[in-house]
């Protein structure tokens, strides 16, 4: 027969996985949702590389036509 603490400390340890199992799920939601914000910014870093890449030339070009007339 068990004893009435035993039956009490094993609803204190069902209670606390409850709230261990919970957190757990909380955390994993978190986890995808930061993992979904993460392949957005890596989206729009990649189209600003890509565009950046298309436009150095060009900028570069005329920041050097600005440095030789403010040297003049």
């Amino acid at each position: 027969m068990m004893s009435s603490n035993f039956i009490i400390k094993i609803g204190i340890i069902e209670k606390k996985l409850e709230t261990i199992d919970h957190k757990l799920d909380e955390l994993i939601l978190l986890t995808r949702e930061n993992e979904k914000k993460c392949d957005k910014m890596s989206s729009h870093i990649d189209f600003i590389n890509s565009i950046y890449e298309k436009l150095k030339a060009p900028i570069d070009f005329i920041s050097d036509k600005f440095k030789l007339i403010s040297n003049e």
